[in-house]
């Protein structure tokens, strides 16, 4: 058995047994979220009118009871077709009442017992948005009550499902709500990997250009100043290079535009610095290097005169 999902089918397990409580005759059982149920008497109800009854209880925006009432169903009902029909709707029910946590439980539950469902997607796309929940601030739940971060869980819920799964039909829009919500957050180098992820599996997707502008802007965000490394501008440089040849008349084309303006600066600005380290160490030859290059490839920023002046004061040092 997959170690994950077994790990997963423990706390969903709990929902129905793992707190029981018998009588001798082993006819009561008592759960968190069903209370004392007589099985004997349950099992032999009907179970469409208990389905019944228990989407009613959904219709009147009764969520916590129907997701109670569906969960009774999914363990004690004999008929497999409304166990499962139950267990997806149990699901359904918790994400209704805000409960996503457990709304995720019932649903990685249900594709675990049943993989082969016409629900799949249905489950899995609920897995998801219980992801984005728990990633915007809902809590996990432990004995019932939801006082745990749920940030980091929901996040790998989410890049569990779009690993397994990367081509459904919500995966395009899932993948592209994983970056900016890293992006969004200021987490830029997780933005700029699931930008690039996307782009990757999506070049032809209608947020291709704006996952193009933003990878650039995380690489900027990423770069903490000129006297560190500065592949991160190289690449928002190329990042917004490649934006303006493939949307020429994009509306972020200008902003790009500036934006390199911008690169240009910093990057001329670490090449002076390289050469102003090494003329302080009395490395003629490499000073002028890096001054050269600033002039040759940065012509048009501020630091292309500054270093002209410089090359030509060295001159006049070697004159003298």
């Amino acid at each position: 058995m997959n170690v994950r999902r077994f790990l997963v089918c423990i706390p969903l397990a709990a929902l129905f047994a793992l707190a029981s409580l018998r009588t001798a005759d082993a006819k009561w059982v008592w759960t968190s979220e069903t209370g004392l149920v007589d099985t004997d008497e349950y099992s032999v109800g009907d179970p469409q009118e208990l389905f019944d009854e228990a989407t009613t209880l959904m219709t009147e925006g009764k969520f916590s009871d129907a997701a109670t009432e569906f969960l009774r169903i999914a363990e004690y009902t004999p008929d497999p077709q409304y166990k499962e029909r139950s267990l997806f709707m149990a699901g359904e029910a918790f994400f209704k009442d805000e409960r996503y946590h457990r709304a995720y439980l019932c649903y990685e539950e249900y594709l675990y017992n049943y993989p082969r469902t016409d629900k799949l997607r249905d489950a899995l796309r609920g897995e998801v948005e219980c992801g984005f929940k728990m990633m915007d601030g809902a809590k996990k739940e432990f004995l019932g009550v939801a006082i745990l971060p749920g940030g980091s869980f929901g996040e790998q819920i989410v890049k569990d499902v779009l690993k397994k799964y990367p081509y459904e039909e919500f995966s395009e829009e899932a993948n592209f709500r994983l970056a900016s919500y890293y992006f969004t957050k200021g987490e830029y180098e997780e933005a700029e990997m699931e930008y690039d992820l996307f782009l990757q599996a999506y070049p032809d997707s209608a947020w291709t250009p704006t996952a193009e502008f933003r990878k650039g802007l995380a690489n900027i965000g990423r770069h903490a100043g000129a006297e560190y490394d500065a592949s991160s501008l190289e690449n928002a440089k190329r990042d917004f290079e490649e934006y303006v040849a493939k949307n020429p008349h994009g509306d972020k084309v200008r902003e790009a535009a500036e934006q390199l303006e911008v690169i240009a600066e910093r990057l001329a600005e670490k090449e002076y610095e390289i050469g102003i380290f090494y003329h302080k160490r009395e490395k003629r030859d490499s000073a002028v290097f890096y001054m050269e290059s600033v002039v040759r490839d940065y012509p048009q920023t501020s630091w292309a005169q500054k270093a002209k002046d410089f090359i030509e004061s060295l001159k006049n040092e070697k004159q003298e």
